[in-house]
């Protein structure tokens, strides 16, 4: 993919993508009138950033550093394996990127994907 002189591997970027859509999706709350995901995505000096915010459940404090190891999950109610977001951490080591995590519960999260820009 390339944006603003900015190159990187297609098939990474949609497999992170894909992965972080999913589970905003799935961890939506199914009473709100306005659900949404907000992706916004901007270059800087160093780096090419994509943010995707939700208005989930979000994730509880103590979770929020685990959830990016395999098989993890916060809940058993989920349809997850627990791999999606160890997969987006493995897939950005190889293009020497990371992520980022805000989320309060009850209010949402925002997933933050940092990919350095290599002249």
């Amino acid at each position: 993919i390339e944006i603003s002189n900015f190159t990187s591997d297609r098939n990474r970027i949609s497999i992170i993508l894909s992965n972080l859509i999913s589970y905003s999706i799935r961890y939506s709350y199914n009473y709100v009138d306005q659900s949404y995901i907000q992706l916004e995505a901007y270059r800087n000096e160093t780096n090419f950033v994509i943010s995707i915010t939700d208005n989930g459940i979000g994730i509880p404090d103590k979770y929020q550093y685990d959830i990016f190891d395999m098989f993890f999950r916060v809940s058993n109610t989920g349809n997850g394996s627990g791999i999606g977001l160890y997969i987006v951490k493995e897939t950005l080591l190889k293009l020497r990127g990371e992520i980022k995590l805000q989320s309060i519960e009850g209010k949402g999260s925002t997933f933050s994907v940092i990919l350095p820009i290599v002249p």
